[in-house]
C-alpha cells in the first residue's frame, strides 16, 4: 500500500513544503477500505458459487434416490391413492 502512495509523492512534493503524516495515513486507510470491499465481493461470489453447486448436487441426489417416478411424473397421487399413468 505504501508503494501506491509513492505514486502521488511528486504531487505532494510539488507544494514545496513537507507533508504531514495525516494525509498519508488517510490514503492508506482508503486503500485498505478498497481492498476490504474487493475481498468481501470475492468471498460472496465464491460462497454463491459454492451454494449453487451444493443445491445442484442435492437436487441430483434427491432425484437419484427417488428414481424414475420423480423425474418423469410416472406416478400421480390423487387423494392418497397412487395411480399409474397407464390406469387413465
Amino acid at each position: 500500500m505504501l508503494k501506491d502512495c509513492y505514486k502521488y509523492a511528486s504531487a505532494i512534493n510539488a507544494k514545496g513544503q513537507p507533508f504531514l503524516i495525516e494525509p498519508l495515513l488517510m490514503a492508506l486507510l482508503f486503500l485498505q477500505d478498497k481492498m476490504i470491499d474487493w475481498l468481501t465481493k470475492q468471498i460472496s461470489k465464491h460462497e454463491s458459487n459454492n451454494n449453487n453447486k451444493e443445491v445442484k448436487e442435492s437436487k441430483q441426489k434427491e432425484e437419484e434416490e427417488l428414481g424414475r417416478e420423480n423425474i418423469r411424473d410416472y406416478i400421480r397421487k390423487n387423494g392418497g391413492r397412487i395411480h399409474y399413468i397407464d390406469d387413465y
